[in-house]
Protein backbone atom coordinates (compact mmCIF):
# COMPACT_ATOMS: atom_id res chain seq x y z
CA UNK A 1 0.00 0.00 0.00
CA UNK A 2 2.92 2.30 0.92
CA UNK A 3 4.56 1.86 -2.48
CA UNK A 4 1.61 2.66 -4.19
CA UNK A 5 1.32 5.64 -2.81
CA UNK A 6 4.95 6.59 -2.75
CA UNK A 7 4.90 7.99 -6.96
CA UNK A 8 1.84 10.52 -5.33
CA UNK A 9 3.80 11.22 -3.20
CA UNK A 10 6.81 11.77 -4.86
CA UNK A 11 4.64 14.13 -7.04
CA UNK A 12 3.33 16.15 -4.55
CA UNK A 13 6.62 17.03 -2.75
CA UNK A 14 7.95 17.87 -6.68
CA UNK A 15 5.17 19.73 -7.28
CA UNK A 16 5.39 22.08 -3.76
CA UNK A 17 9.06 22.21 -4.59
CA UNK A 18 8.41 23.62 -8.15
CA UNK A 19 5.73 26.03 -6.75
CA UNK A 20 8.77 27.50 -4.24
CA UNK A 21 10.98 27.89 -6.95
CA UNK A 22 8.34 29.83 -9.35
CA UNK A 23 7.81 31.61 -6.25
CA UNK A 24 11.49 32.64 -5.42
CA UNK A 25 11.74 33.10 -8.85
CA UNK A 26 9.04 36.02 -9.69
CA UNK A 27 10.38 37.40 -6.30
CA UNK A 28 13.74 37.70 -6.87
CA UNK A 29 13.95 40.98 -8.39
CA UNK A 30 12.32 42.66 -5.43
CA UNK A 31 13.53 40.63 -2.35
CA UNK A 32 15.64 43.67 -1.11
CA UNK A 33 12.42 45.75 -1.36
CA UNK A 34 10.63 43.02 0.82
CA UNK A 35 13.85 42.68 2.98
CA UNK A 36 13.64 46.50 3.46
CA UNK A 37 9.94 46.82 3.86
CA UNK A 38 10.27 43.94 6.60
CA UNK A 39 13.22 46.25 8.39
CA UNK A 40 11.18 49.20 8.51
CA UNK A 41 8.12 47.26 9.68
CA UNK A 42 10.59 45.93 12.73
CA UNK A 43 12.24 49.08 13.21
CA UNK A 44 8.91 50.87 13.92
CA UNK A 45 6.26 48.13 14.73
CA UNK A 46 6.54 49.27 19.17
CA UNK A 47 6.05 52.86 18.09
CA UNK A 48 2.50 51.53 16.01
CA UNK A 49 1.64 48.73 18.40
CA UNK A 50 2.13 50.67 21.51
CA UNK A 51 1.48 54.04 21.00
CA UNK A 52 -0.61 54.82 17.59
CA UNK A 53 -3.00 51.43 17.45
CA UNK A 54 -4.19 51.48 20.76
CA UNK A 55 -5.56 55.20 19.94
CA UNK A 56 -6.98 54.38 17.39
CA UNK A 57 -9.21 51.48 18.69
CA UNK A 58 -7.66 48.78 17.39
CA UNK A 59 -8.22 49.66 13.53
CA UNK A 60 -5.55 48.06 12.12
CA UNK A 61 -6.16 49.36 8.54
CA UNK A 62 -6.87 52.76 9.32
CA UNK A 63 -3.59 52.41 11.69
CA UNK A 64 -1.94 50.85 8.75
CA UNK A 65 -2.77 54.06 6.41
CA UNK A 66 -1.31 56.21 8.72
CA UNK A 67 1.73 54.51 8.97
CA UNK A 68 2.34 54.27 5.28
CA UNK A 69 0.96 57.98 4.59
CA UNK A 70 3.73 58.90 7.35
CA UNK A 71 6.57 56.86 5.75
CA UNK A 72 5.48 58.02 2.29
CA UNK A 73 6.49 61.81 3.33
CA UNK A 74 9.84 60.52 5.21
CA UNK A 75 11.03 58.06 2.62
CA UNK A 76 9.40 59.18 -1.12
CA UNK A 77 8.90 62.64 -0.64
CA UNK A 78 12.54 63.31 -0.10
CA UNK A 79 13.44 61.08 -3.51
CA UNK A 80 10.93 63.27 -5.34
CA UNK A 81 12.35 66.47 -3.97
CA UNK A 82 15.89 64.88 -5.22
CA UNK A 83 14.85 64.36 -8.73
CA UNK A 84 13.80 67.70 -8.73
CA UNK A 85 17.11 69.00 -7.57
CA UNK A 86 18.56 66.62 -10.34
CA UNK A 87 16.67 68.14 -12.88
CA UNK A 88 17.13 71.52 -11.69
CA UNK A 89 20.75 71.35 -11.76
CA UNK A 90 20.89 69.95 -15.24
CA UNK A 91 19.55 73.11 -16.65
CA UNK A 92 21.54 75.57 -14.55
CA UNK A 93 24.90 73.25 -16.17
CA UNK A 94 23.46 73.96 -19.38
CA UNK A 95 22.46 77.54 -18.48
CA UNK A 96 26.61 77.86 -17.29
CA UNK A 97 27.73 76.16 -20.32
CA UNK A 98 25.88 77.75 -22.52
CA UNK A 99 27.65 80.79 -23.68
CA UNK A 100 31.17 78.53 -23.17
CA UNK A 101 30.17 76.61 -25.97
CA UNK A 102 28.08 79.74 -28.12
CA UNK A 103 30.84 82.28 -27.61
CA UNK A 104 34.10 79.89 -26.73
CA UNK A 105 36.26 80.27 -23.47
CA UNK A 106 38.10 82.93 -22.22
CA UNK A 107 41.63 83.65 -22.71
CA UNK A 108 42.89 82.09 -19.37
CA UNK A 109 41.17 79.93 -17.09
CA UNK A 110 39.92 81.04 -13.44
CA UNK A 111 43.08 81.63 -11.34
CA UNK A 112 41.84 79.12 -8.98
CA UNK A 113 41.95 76.27 -11.45
CA UNK A 114 45.49 77.14 -12.96
CA UNK A 115 46.66 76.78 -9.02
CA UNK A 116 45.25 73.45 -8.53
CA UNK A 117 48.56 71.38 -6.75
CA UNK A 118 49.78 68.62 -9.60
CA UNK A 119 46.59 69.18 -12.51
CA UNK A 120 46.65 72.78 -12.66
CA UNK A 121 49.50 73.48 -14.81
CA UNK A 122 47.94 70.49 -17.45
CA UNK A 123 44.64 71.95 -17.34
CA UNK A 124 45.78 75.74 -17.70
CA UNK A 125 47.73 74.03 -21.26
CA UNK A 126 44.78 72.75 -22.74
CA UNK A 127 42.27 75.69 -21.63
CA UNK A 128 44.56 77.43 -23.27
CA UNK A 129 44.99 75.02 -26.86
CA UNK A 130 40.93 74.69 -26.52
CA UNK A 131 40.40 78.39 -26.51
CA UNK A 132 42.53 79.38 -29.20
CA UNK A 133 41.06 76.90 -31.21
CA UNK A 134 36.96 76.57 -32.15
CA UNK A 135 38.04 73.09 -33.92
CA UNK A 136 39.59 71.97 -30.73
CA UNK A 137 36.46 73.00 -28.57
CA UNK A 138 33.80 71.81 -31.20
CA UNK A 139 35.97 68.52 -30.61
CA UNK A 140 36.33 68.39 -26.97
CA UNK A 141 32.26 69.43 -26.72
CA UNK A 142 31.37 66.24 -29.01
CA UNK A 143 33.70 64.08 -27.04
CA UNK A 144 31.80 65.34 -23.67
CA UNK A 145 28.22 64.50 -25.20
CA UNK A 146 27.88 61.07 -25.09
CA UNK A 147 29.58 60.07 -22.04
CA UNK A 148 27.14 62.87 -20.55
CA UNK A 149 24.09 61.57 -22.40
CA UNK A 150 24.83 58.42 -21.30
CA UNK A 151 25.39 59.43 -17.37
CA UNK A 152 21.41 61.39 -17.67
CA UNK A 153 19.92 58.04 -19.17
CA UNK A 154 21.64 56.53 -16.03
CA UNK A 155 21.22 58.72 -13.78
CA UNK A 156 17.12 58.35 -15.01
CA UNK A 157 17.43 54.81 -14.66
CA UNK A 158 18.42 54.94 -11.16
CA UNK A 159 16.28 57.51 -9.88
CA UNK A 160 13.09 55.73 -11.39
CA UNK A 161 14.22 52.36 -10.21
CA UNK A 162 14.70 53.70 -7.06
CA UNK A 163 11.20 54.93 -6.96
CA UNK A 164 9.47 51.74 -8.01
CA UNK A 165 11.45 49.83 -5.20
CA UNK A 166 10.32 52.61 -2.93
CA UNK A 167 6.75 52.26 -3.62
CA UNK A 168 7.39 48.34 -3.23
CA UNK A 169 8.60 49.17 0.19
CA UNK A 170 5.59 51.12 1.21
CA UNK A 171 2.71 48.93 -0.46
CA UNK A 172 4.35 45.72 1.36
CA UNK A 173 5.03 47.70 4.93
CA UNK A 174 0.86 48.49 4.87
CA UNK A 175 0.32 44.62 4.89
CA UNK A 176 3.13 44.20 7.67
CA UNK A 177 1.60 46.88 9.70
CA UNK A 178 -2.28 45.67 8.93
CA UNK A 179 -1.32 41.94 9.96
CA UNK A 180 1.52 42.88 11.95
CA UNK A 181 -0.23 41.43 15.01
CA UNK A 182 -0.78 37.64 13.46
CA UNK A 183 3.12 37.87 12.00
CA UNK A 184 4.58 39.02 15.25
CA UNK A 185 2.69 36.02 16.94
CA UNK A 186 3.65 33.23 13.88
CA UNK A 187 7.13 34.80 14.30
CA UNK A 188 7.57 34.14 18.08
CA UNK A 189 5.78 30.78 17.82
CA UNK A 190 7.96 29.53 15.56
CA UNK A 191 10.61 30.41 17.06
CA UNK A 192 9.18 29.12 20.76
CA UNK A 193 8.82 25.62 18.84
CA UNK A 194 12.16 25.48 17.08
CA UNK A 195 14.26 26.75 20.46
CA UNK A 196 12.05 26.96 23.37
CA UNK A 197 13.55 30.05 25.05
CA UNK A 198 16.54 31.02 23.55
CA UNK A 199 14.77 30.76 20.18
CA UNK A 200 12.46 33.27 21.43
CA UNK A 201 15.14 34.95 22.69
CA UNK A 202 17.51 35.54 19.54
CA UNK A 203 14.70 36.53 18.05
CA UNK A 204 14.50 39.73 20.60
CA UNK A 205 17.92 40.15 20.30
CA UNK A 206 17.82 40.09 15.94
CA UNK A 207 14.85 42.55 16.61
CA UNK A 208 16.89 44.95 18.95
CA UNK A 209 20.26 44.49 16.27
CA UNK A 210 17.93 45.75 13.11
CA UNK A 211 16.54 48.69 15.40
CA UNK A 212 19.64 49.79 16.39
CA UNK A 213 21.67 48.96 13.04
CA UNK A 214 18.78 51.46 11.40
CA UNK A 215 18.73 54.05 14.30
CA UNK A 216 22.93 54.07 13.74
CA UNK A 217 22.80 54.13 9.90
CA UNK A 218 19.91 56.00 9.14
CA UNK A 219 20.02 58.70 12.32
CA UNK A 220 23.70 59.60 11.54
CA UNK A 221 22.82 60.37 7.63
CA UNK A 222 20.26 62.05 8.42
CA UNK A 223 21.78 64.33 11.17
CA UNK A 224 24.59 64.80 8.66
CA UNK A 225 22.59 66.03 5.52
CA UNK A 226 20.96 68.25 7.79
CA UNK A 227 23.83 69.44 9.17
CA UNK A 228 25.51 69.87 5.46
CA UNK A 229 22.14 71.29 3.92
CA UNK A 230 22.07 74.50 6.37
CA UNK A 231 25.71 74.65 6.02
CA UNK A 232 25.14 75.12 2.19
CA UNK A 233 22.17 77.56 2.77
CA UNK A 234 23.94 79.41 4.93
CA UNK A 235 26.97 79.62 2.89
CA UNK A 236 24.62 80.30 -0.58
CA UNK A 237 25.95 76.92 -1.96
CA UNK A 238 23.61 76.68 -4.99
CA UNK A 239 22.12 73.16 -5.24
CA UNK A 240 21.93 72.93 -1.79
CA UNK A 241 19.15 69.98 -1.16
CA UNK A 242 21.12 68.27 -3.72
CA UNK A 243 24.65 68.05 -2.02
Amino acid sequence: MIEDNDPKRLAQIALVVLLIIGCITVLLPFIGAVLFAFVVWISTWRFYAERLRPRLGGRDTLGASLMTLALIMVMLLPTVFLAGSLANGADKLIDFAKPYIEQGLPADPPGWLAALPLVGGEIDTTWHRVAGSRDELNALVKQLIAPARQFALALGGIAANGLLQMALVLFVTFFLYRDGASISQALYVGARKLGGELGEDMLEKARGTVVGVMLGIVGTAAAQGTVAMIGFLIAGVPAAILL
